[in-house]
């Protein structure tokens, strides 16, 4: 009996660095290269490499999954949410009487500063922030991605990925 293994189950360990360019490599050996020799832009590749690195820095003490990703993608509150807990990450590593690392204090900055300019408070049509007002976020303001309209073809591999299996 063949057993098969959800792809979105499957861990996300090893480092940020490992983690991301591994699943790039993913996502650019599953696109369709040979009809569409710019599949995967610089700016889907940015993006993508962003939102692990948030995913896996936001809470030092979880181990994400790939579901987490796709979860990510189809929900900019989320995003949000995880980006106000890397800000505490980096506040309390900044505030800490321990020893710290220059360079991954620079890349949570890093992070940070992405998030701060790429996922912004949403605007309705006259130009007014926009609070939710039903479901889980009722009541907080409205969060987008500035980059929803430039990663449609990343977001449709990520939802052709969230629907395979592994043998």
């Amino acid at each position: 009996m063949e057993s098969t293994l959800s792809f979105e189950s499957l861990s996300l360990v090893g480092t940020t660095d490992t983690v991301a360019n591994t699943f790039i490599k993913i996502i650019e050996d599953l696109s369709d290269i040979s009809s569409r020799p710019n599949f995967f832009h610089q700016i889907e590749r940015e993006h993508l490499t962003q939102y692990i690195y948030l995913l896996k820095e936001h809470d030092v003490y979880s181990e994400p999954v790939v579901i987490d990703l796709f979860r990510m993608y189809d929900d900019p509150m989320l995003v949000r949410s995880m980006h106000l807990k890397l800000k505490e990450c980096i506040f309390y590593y900044v505030n800490t009487e321990e020893e710290r690392d220059e360079e991954v204090l620079k890349q949570l900055e890093q992070i940070d500063e992405w998030f701060e300019f790429n996922l912004v408070q949403y605007r309705d049509r006259k130009g007014q922030i926009e609070v939710i007002q039903s479901g889980q976020y009722i009541g907080m303001t409205r969060y987008t991605d500035t980059n929803y309209d430039h990663i449609v073809n990343l977001r449709n591999v990520l939802d052709i990925l969230s629907t395979q299996t592994v043998a």
